[in-house]
C-alpha cells in the first residue's frame, strides 16, 4: 500500500515499534528517528495523599499510566479517566476496566466534551502527567468548580543525537513524510536535525493529530501538513491515501 515510502517517526523509540511494525506491513520503511525522551520522576510522597482525598484520576498519556501508577496506589472507589483510548487501553492492561475516554478525539478538549466531566462542582481532580505541557484540562475543570491537583511522575527531554546518525538521515532518498505527536517532539527534531536538514525536509508532509502542531510546523517552515485523526491505524489510513499506489 505504500510502495516505499519512508516515514519518519518521532515518538520515542519503544512507543514507536508498533506503528513501525503497521508501516512496515504496508509496504512502507519505518524510520525510527526519537525526538522526545521519557524519563521517571522519583515519586512524590504527596501523591498517594493527593490520590486518597481525589474523587476522580484523569491519565494525560499511556507514560502517566505506567509511571503514575508506579508513584501511588488508586483508592477502589476512585473515578478514572483517560484522554484517548491508548491511554485507556494502558489502564485496561494494569487491570482498571471502568474508565471514561472521549468518544471522539484524544485530547483535553475531546475529554472536556464528555457529559461527565460537565458537572465537576467541588469534585477533587487528580491529574496524572508529565512535568508542564498544556494547562487547558485543569483551567476549564477549575472553571467547572472542581480542585484539580497535579501528579507529574516524568518528565520529556530532547534526546542526544550523533551527528552521523544525523548525516544517515539527511542521506536517505526514501523519505516521503514525518510523523509527530506533540508541537515539543517536533521542535525537538528540528533542532536535532539543524537548519540543514529542515531545509532538506521541509517540502515533506508532516502528518500530525492536532491543529496546533501543523501550525508549529508552518511556523518553521513546512510546506504541507496533514491533519489525522487520533490513533495509529487513522495515521496508517492517511498515509495510505496520500502515498498508497493501486
Amino acid at each position: 500500500m505504500l510502495s516505499g515510502a519512508g516515514i519518519i517517526l518521532t515518538r520515542p523509540a519503544r512507543q514507536a515499534q508498533e506503528l513501525a511494525r503497521l508501516i512496515e506491513a504496508a509496504g512502507g520503511r519505518a524510520i525510527i528517528f526519537p525526538a522526545l525522551e521519557i524519563i521517571p520522576r522519583t515519586p512524590n510522597p504527596s501523591n498517594q495523599a493527593k490520590l486518597d482525598a481525589a474523587d476522580m484520576a484523569i491519565f494525560i498519556s499511556a507514560n502517566a499510566v505506567e509511571y503514575g501508577l508506579r508513584s501511588a496506589s488508586l483508592p477502589q472507589n476512585l473515578s478514572l479517566a483517560a484522554i484517548g483510548n491508548a491511554t485507556a487501553a494502558a489502564l485496561h492492561q494494569a487491570g482498571y476496566r471502568n474508565v471514561l475516554v472521549p468518544t471522539q478525539g484524544a485530547d483535553s478538549e475531546a475529554l472536556l466534551a464528555s457529559p461527565a466531566l460537565h458537572d465537576v462542582g467541588g469534585k477533587r481532580i487528580a491529574i496524572f502527567r508529565g512535568v508542564g505541557g498544556r494547562e487547558t484540562l485543569r483551567e476549564a475543570l477549575r472553571q467547572r468548580g472542581a480542585k484539580v491537583e497535579y501528579i507529574e511522575c516524568y518528565t520529556r527531554r530532547r534526546p542526544d543525537v550523533a551527528l552521523d546518525d544525523v548525516r544517515s538521515l539527511l542521506a536517505r532518498d526514501d523519505i516521503a513524510a514525518i510523523q509527530a505527536l506533540s508541537r515539543e517532539t517536533l521542535e525537538n527534531f528540528c533542532s536535532m536535525i539543524g537548519e540543514q536538514g529542515v531545509a532538506l525536509l521541509r517540502h515533506k508532509p508532516l502528518f500530525a493529530p492536532h491543529a496546533a502542531i501543523l501550525e508549529g510546523a508552518r511556523m518553521l517552515g513546512f510546506s504541507e501538513g496533514i491533519l489525522t485523526e487520533f490513533g495509529d491505524a487513522k495515521l496508517l489510513a492517511a498515509l495510505g491515501k496520500r502515498f498508497g499506489r493501486p
